[in-house]
């Protein structure tokens, strides 16, 4: 065993870079089963081209709406690893230290990444032409933020475990936190079609191995949800 008094000034063990790198490498390699590997990237591959992560927004309203919020996980992991995909394919001259973002730790602080998500599109559809939506970021922060929050805390208490309330409550609070995601994403295809002609080729036509999983393990705590009922 190693005796940490006779490491050298300097080198101490840092935990939390092993635990993010180690799970991040863990995620990325069962993700991208069957998938371009990541050194064969190159600027005409339309998934690394492509300003931001595609995907179709229905189905991730729905799927959001079903898991509670988990899928969002999920979400909000392949978003920023798309970031980072670009950036090693040097593709992403805008934003240089992409190349060092840990998808890891987005997806775990999503509340809080969610804000920089919304102002990366706000940033690609102000200096597209024409007349686009715009999204504001901290109004997408409160609204992702307080109706999760309402969901996972407040909701039981204010309606109680058997009150009738406590379903249209849970579906409703969940709906709006679907519903930013859902949005972000509209806007992201929107920078995506425009820039590169794409024609909606969303990520999502073939689930995944960790779809599947985060699919039966919201699904699994919406039951549980429901059981207090």
């Amino acid at each position: 065993m190693t005796d940490l008094n006779k490491l050298p000034s300097g080198s101490s063990p840092n935990s939390l870079e092993r635990l993010s790198a180690s799970s991040d490498e863990l995620l990325r390699g069962l993700d991208d089963i069957g998938s371009t590997p990541k050194q064969e990237l190159t600027t005409t591959d339309s998934h690394s081209i492509n300003t931001f992560y595609s995907f179709n927004p229905t189905l991730l309203f729905w799927l959001s709406v079903i898991t509670l919020g988990v899928y969002n996980i999920l979400w909000f992991y392949r978003f920023w690893r798309h970031f980072k995909i670009r950036a090693s394919a040097l593709v992403d001259k805008d934003y240089p230290k992409n190349s060092r973002i840990i998808p890891f730790w987005c997806a775990l602080f999503s509340g809080y990444y969610i804000v920089g998500t919304a102002r990366r599109i706000r940033k690609e559809l102000s200096s597209l032409p024409g007349n686009h939506a715009l999204v504001n970021p901290w109004s997408t922060f409160w609204l992702y933020g307080i109706f999760n929050y309402i969901n996972t805390n407040l909701a039981p208490l204010f309606t109680g475990s058997f009150s009738p309330a406590f379903l249209p409550a849970t579906l409703f609070c969940s709906a709006i936190t679907s519903f930013q995601v859902y949005r972000l994403q509209c806007l992201a295809n929107e920078v995506n079609k425009a820039k590169f002609q794409s024609k909606d080729q969303h990520d999502a036509n073939k689930f995944k191995f960790f779809d599947w999983i985060f699919i039966i393990f919201g699904c699994i705590f919406t039951i549980s949800i429901l059981a207090r009922l």
